[in-house]
């Protein structure tokens, strides 16, 4: 089975797989807002409960969402890696969330 094939953003240097796959027309219009950032391993993106106010598209990372029970009880319920995006509730209008975002491998991402 084939598919149709659409315009892609021209650059190279793309590694999130999702934005990659972005029409050129809009990856430009992302792009302005889009800022490289290095992560450390165990660095916390986002605290459950506080207001979400970025989206993080990783690159290299691997990124998890952490669930903390009422007894303390930590649960990775979720983890995203580059061919996705963390964060999209803030997009959607949705400013908070349950989980905390931690990131698992020293890495890059964009958002």
């Amino acid at each position: 089975m084939s598919y149709p094939t659409r315009p892609t953003a021209p650059q190279n240097d793309i590694k999130n797989r999702l934005l990659a796959a972005l029409p050129a027309e809009e990856y430009d219009r992302v792009r302005p807002h889009l800022a490289r950032l290095d992560l450390a391993q165990g660095q916390i993106l986002h605290h459950p409960e506080v207001p979400l106010e970025q989206v993080y598209f990783p690159e290299t990372a691997v990124l998890s969402y952490v669930f903390t029970t009422e007894d303390g009880v930590q649960l990775e319920v979720g983890n995203i890696g580059n061919n996705g995006l963390a964060g999209v509730g803030a997009a959607l209008g949705v400013n908070r969330t349950p989980t905390r975002r931690r990131c698992w491998s020293a890495a890059r991402r964009c958002g």
